[in-house]
């Protein structure tokens, strides 16, 4: 029996105009997804006419609420059954790895995180914005964990709190993309970059709080590059 994927491709984005058209174009290009859908979070330099020219359905927020209010607003915008979400500077990003991102949750994985070449390997793949998941997981997610519709570029690290909380099967595929635009949005050295996904996770701690910080992001990264238990399905 051939499964077919109920898939909506989300990309958030804020003043992604140079970037945004590769990135969805190589997802209209896949063979996976149902329909790809830019959340423009008040953006102000074109973001929103470049992704209509290149072939997206955008949803545009009246002002810049952060990218997890933009990740939720394209959840609660679309009725498919999964959800692959991707950053919208995924320039390099191939059809074909958008469609491996989509297998194993078809296979029944929980979650499936896309993992970044460039720098990643020294930190977590907690980090990692790509990811596919159904669309009542993300749901349920924001009522069992309400830190995540307000946790920003945080939004990864609460997913794999609640991954690491409830048992989630998680498998990992490597993208090739180069992320060549994240000197000049992050800072040049990669240290600097890592500090900022550092403070991401600081901040994100906080918000959850208490032991379940501890038990849910601390002692799993600390441990494990982040994922508490055994990541069956890895895809890599």
């Amino acid at each position: 029996m051939v499964v077919v994927a109920d898939v909506a491709v989300i990309i958030p984005a804020y003043n992604e105009a140079p970037r945004i058209a590769a990135v969805v174009r190589a997802a209209l290009a896949a063979h996976e997804p149902r329909r790809v859908v830019v959340v423009d979070d008040g953006s102000t330099d074109g973001t929103t006419d470049a992704a209509r020219q290149a072939g997206a359905e955008v949803l545009v927020m009246p002002t810049n609420g952060g990218k997890a209010r933009a990740m939720d607003a394209g959840v609660r915008a679309v009725a498919n059954n999964g959800i692959l979400f991707l950053d919208a500077d995924l320039v390099g990003i191939r059809p074909e790895e958008i469609d491996a991102m989509i297998e194993p949750w078809l296979r029944g994985i929980k979650m499936v995180v896309g993992t970044i070449t460039d720098g990643q390997k020294y930190l977590f793949s907690v980090f990692a914005g790509p990811r596919t998941m159904g669309r009542s997981t993300w749901l349920w997610a924001t009522t069992v964990e309400p830190s995540l519709v307000d946790s920003g570029y945080g939004v990864e690290v609460v997913l794999a709190a609640l991954a690491n909380r409830y048992g989630w099967t998680v498998a990992e595929v490597q993208l090739d993309v180069p992320f060549v635009d994240q000197a000049s949005k992050w800072g040049g050295s990669r240290w600097i970059r890592s500090a900022k996904m550092w403070g991401r996770v600081l901040q994100t701690a906080a918000k959850v709080g208490g032991i379940r910080a501890w038990d849910d992001i601390w002692r799993p990264m600390l441990a494990n590059r982040g994922w508490e238990h055994l990541r069956s399905g890895r895809a890599e």
